[in-house]
């Protein structure tokens, strides 16, 4: 049967993920051109649905998928998701650190702050910080705080005093800001 009203695939295949057909959904997400359909032959890839697992061929869709310029209600925020998701599931894994890279690139918060842990962890303090910067710029309280105590450890004390009264203003963070603030008085 020939399935060619607009979008009708998409849905279909759609129908037959939620169902587990994969062998039968894959074929019909093969060439997709809209974001939900992308992410969802991208999840294929990931999964192995309906096709040999391949990582690196999902993540390419997915940052293809990214680039498209209607995304509906996705938008930065899922890579954190699909890193966090990934990171509970598996642990750290090539796939959730390219994830939160992806959304790090695209502003979100809580990927910018995982990004730069995980570039600190690297050995790329100057890296780390300029992407914990940009978190703790959004007003992210953990980023401040740790912003602070990177450009304390740099000797960049202007900068330090400046990210650690930032985070004096959260209740999660109040208290370590403060202790690390009085220390650098003293």
């Amino acid at each position: 049967v020939a399935i060619n009203a607009n979008g009708a695939k998409d849905l279909y295949a759609s129908f037959l993920i939620d169902r587990k057909r994969y062998s039968e959904a894959f074929p019909l997400l093969q060439g997709a051109k809209d974001f939900y359909s992308m992410m969802s032959l991208a999840q294929c890839y990931e999964n192995g649905w309906g096709v040999k697992v391949d990582i690196k061929k999902a993540i390419s869709i997915m940052e293809e998928a990214y680039r498209l310029p209607n995304k509906g209600q996705w938008g930065a925020n899922s890579f954190y998701t699909a890193g966090l998701e990934e990171l509970v599931i598996k642990g750290q894994t090539d796939f959730a650190r390219h994830c939160f890279k992806i959304g790090a690139e695209q502003g979100d918060r809580e990927c910018l702050y995982i990004h730069a842990l995980s570039l600190k962890d690297n050995g790329l303090p100057d890296e780390a910080i300029k992407y914990m910067m940009r978190a703790a710029d959004t007003g992210y309280d953990y980023a401040q705080l740790e912003v602070g105590k990177m450009l304390k450890d740099k000797k960049d004390f202007t900068w330090a005093i400046k990210y650690l009264t930032m985070a004096t203003l959260s209740e999660r963070t109040k208290y370590a800001a403060v202790e690390i603030l009085s220390g650098l008085y003293h």
